[in-house]
């Protein structure tokens, strides 16, 4: 048996120790997470570039294009204001835009018109340039009966896209009468042969108008002849709807001191006409022979010109760009 010097047996102990340290040491440091910035990289510096690219962050190209922006929705439209304003059948589209080529009205009916905004027609009639339009049309009357449409107004832009606008249209027709030129004329004397004169009243009603109604009394020389008296203040016009109709009435009375002679129509046909959309469009001159009653053999006769028709008012107050049919009251 060998013996090792005390020196070394004290040492063997120690050497263990370390060795065992130096174990422990080296595991805790393979089992520690590793840095993906790379092997040179600390905590606080840049990720690395999985590309391989090592140039600097501020030496590389950078994008000088603008960044898109969102859509401005409100400069898409062109269309700034539209207006319908509507009398009796007569409609006057009132549109005002910005950057437009065409402007077009969808009446509602089957009827639309279109304006190019670049023709020179167009821009003949608007001097001043305006970005307005007025539009014109004219509604059927539906036989007096109201009644209600959609019209549609556009606004082209050069793009090709517009902007529609939908507004109700409401129709309400009227029409207008009128009485001119009204005259009595004596065809006999009709008063007794010690008399040279003859005495009248005549009185007209409207049923509808109270204002129209007038009352005329004068004396005639009717002695072998045939004088004939215009009525002052017998003209009249008058607007009216369907609803609105009325009876006018005349009645011609000879004034004798002790009673009065009432005429009447001659022919059976009535002193009166009635005020309807029915009535003949036109002008119309009217006769009423009128007979004294029981004395047939003593007659007048009442004139004047009547007139009737749909009211097609005027409405716009600048130049129009559509062609609207003439105006005729008649």
């Amino acid at each position: 048996m060998s013996y090792l010097p005390k020196t070394v047996a004290r040492l063997v102990p120690l050497l263990a120790l370390a060795l065992l340290a130096s174990i422990m040491s080296a595991t805790a440091v393979s089992a520690a997470p590793k840095n993906i910035g790379g092997p040179d990289s600390d905590p606080d510096s840049e990720p690395h570039d999985p590309t391989g690219d090592t140039t600097p962050e501020t030496t590389r190209p950078q994008n000088t294009e603008p960044r898109p922006q969102p859509a401005d929705v409100g400069s898409q439209q062109r269309l700034v204001d539209s207006a319908i304003q509507v009398d009796s059948v007569s409609a006057l589209a009132t549109v005002t835009f910005e950057d437009a080529v065409a402007v077009t009205v969808r009446w509602g009916d089957g009827e639309e018109d279109t304006v190019d905004i670049t023709s020179s027609k167009f821009v003949d009639r608007n001097p001043l340039g305006r970005n307005t339009v007025y539009l014109e049309h004219t509604y059927d009357d539906n036989d007096g009966d109201p009644y209600q449409l959609f019209a549609t107004i556009s606004v082209l832009h050069a793009s090709g896209s517009s902007d529609p606008e939908t507004l109700p249209v409401n129709i309400v027709p009227r029409y207008f009468v009128t009485e001119t030129a009204t005259e009595f004329q004596s065809l006999n004397h009709c008063d007794s042969t010690f008399e040279y004169n003859t005495e009248y009243e005549i009185r007209r009603t409207f049923s509808r108008e109270p204002d129209f109604a007038r009352t005329w009394n004068f004396s005639m020389f009717t002695e072998g002849t045939t004088p004939t008296k215009k009525l002052d203040s017998a003209a009249y016009y008058h607007e009216f709807t369907k609803e609105e109709g009325g009876t006018v009435r005349y009645e011609i009375d000879e004034k004798d001191p002790s009673s009065d002679d009432k005429y009447r129509s001659a022919d059976d046909e009535s002193m009166d006409y009635f005020v309807s959309p029915g009535m003949d469009t036109g002008r119309q001159e009217i006769s009423l022979v009128v007979e004294k009653f029981p004395d047939t053999d003593c007659h007048a006769e009442l004139r004047f010109t009547l007139g009737h028709g749909l009211v097609r008012p005027n409405l716009s107050p600048g130049p129009v760009a559509t062609e609207p049919d003439p105006i005729d009251p008649f």
